[in-house]
């Protein structure tokens, strides 16, 4: 009987790597992560290992690579967590899962996470008091490159807040008590309201990083400052003046500024300079004014500001001092604008009448009355000095002859011009001849 031979191949099992995924990183602190993988399929054989990968500036970090940390989470298939520690606070990881097995390493996708700021490391070193009035007290402060801060004012105890517990604005410190959380780039702050002249208040100010249930302040020796509101006599002018312009012996357009004053402990008094008037209501003006406080505070009271009528022709009005003084406190004042002026007053000559005459051969003229300036004003006289004499323009006969004069009637001051000198005329008249005969 004959024996048959057969040949059998037996083929080995195919060799895979595991598969295996990266989930976002969870409890994200500033030195620690929760990292998340999932080996979904073990592959050919068993996973040996599995953990995560991170790394500062790789963005697929690899195994055995020079910048890589790896974190293990020991082996099998399945979803695995691992705490991430020892992380540098406010960084940028790069992350993913791996996992291996006989046939390899296989690698998930890689993903990121920033690890949480720790707190600032230092206080700004010159938080300081602003100027202080009856319903403010400002704050001042230099930058130190915090997230934000957390201004407190309290006028009692002042508790630190607590890491991780936001503190709620609150602007109003009727109640004792106020908040105010600033971006990074505030410097100062001045807008608490509902201050009290008998308290005294505490300001303590808390840089901060992060936000929410992350917020992280730096609460030790913290800086601190203590204020009341101002309660001494003060005087405050405000606006400007515009540039007035007027003939002498009229008064202006007037421009305005207000005072105002608080805690004051007696009349104020408004004094203007030389050339100006001042009114309270625009209709009735004075050199000077007397303002009357009510319970030591004086509201908002408008100064109305003219050239007087008075104000000298040509004279120098810029920047002249008006003065506030008063109430205890200290004087204030405020210059007058750039371009103010005044002209001088146009005027004439007149009370002269010339007569007529008959022919006598020369161009001498008669002038009767005594010339007199017209028009003049603020109750001023003056007497005409010239010495004018007059003469017809020619010894002809002829009417409504236009006199010659020997000069120019001149103004009686600088605050005056004289628009037009006088015009005379008369008229020469023939003269009559009588005729003889021989008898």
């Amino acid at each position: 009987v004959g024996t048959a031979t057969r040949t059998v191949n037996v083929l080995a099992p195919a060799s895979t790597p595991p598969t295996v995924t990266s989930t976002n990183a969870t409890a994200i602190g500033a030195v620690i992560a929760t990292l998340s993988g999932n080996v979904v399929t073990e592959g050919s054989s068993g996973v040996t290992a599995r953990g995560f990968l991170l790394s500062l500036v790789d963005t697929a970090p690899q195994r055995g690579a020079a910048s890589v940390t790896e974190v293990m989470a020991g082996s099998g298939s399945g979803i695995f967590n691992e705490q991430a520690s020892g992380l540098n606070p406010g960084s940028l990881y790069y992350f993913r899962a791996f996992a291996v097995n006989a046939s390899g390493t296989s690698y998930g996708d890689s993903l990121t996470f920033t690890t949480l700021k720790g707190e600032p490391g230092q206080h700004p070193s010159d938080f300081s008091l602003g100027t202080i009035s009856s319903t403010n007290i400002p704050v001042q402060w230099t930058p130190v490159g915090a997230d934000g801060y957390l201004l407190m004012i309290s006028d009692g105890a002042l508790n630190n807040p607590g890491d991780g517990v936001p503190v709620a604005n609150d602007f109003n410190v009727s109640d004792g008590s106020g908040a105010v959380n600033l971006g990074a780039g505030g410097g100062s702050y001045s807008s608490f309201i509902g201050f009290s002249t008998d308290k005294n208040y505490t300001f303590r100010l808390y840089p901060y990083n992060n936000s929410g249930g992350a917020i992280d302040y730096k609460t030790a020796q913290a800086p601190t400052l203590s204020a009341s509101v101002q309660t001494t006599p003060q005087l405050f002018i405000s606006g400007s003046l515009a540039a007035l312009s007027t003939t002498y012996g009229s008064p202006s357009a007037s421009t305005s500024f207000t005072v105002s004053g608080e805690y004051l402990t007696s009349t104020v008094s408004v004094a203007a300079p030389a050339g100006f008037e001042i009114s309270t209501n625009n209709l009735t003006f004075s050199s000077s004014l007397t303002l009357s406080p009510e319970s030591g505070a004086l509201g908002g009271t408008t100064i109305h500001v003219r050239l007087a009528a008075s104000a000298q022709a040509g004279g120098s009005f810029d920047g002249q001092t008006i003065t506030v003084s008063g109430g205890g406190a200290a004087t204030v004042t405020l210059a007058t604008a750039a371009g103010n002026s005044v002209a001088p007053k146009s005027i004439t000559v007149g009370r002269l009448m010339a007569a007529g005459k008959v022919y006598d051969g020369n161009t001498n003229a008669s002038v009767i009355g005594t010339p007199s300036y017209e028009d003049l004003v603020n109750n001023e006289s003056f007497a005409v000095t010239n010495n004018i004499t007059w003469a017809f323009p020619s010894k002809n006969v002829g009417t409504n002859q236009s006199l010659v004069p020997s000069g120019n009637f001149t103004p009686p001051s600088s605050n005056y011009t004289i628009s037009s000198q006088p015009n005379l005329t008369a008229n020469i008249s023939a003269k009559p001849l009588s005729v003889t005969g021989a008898g």
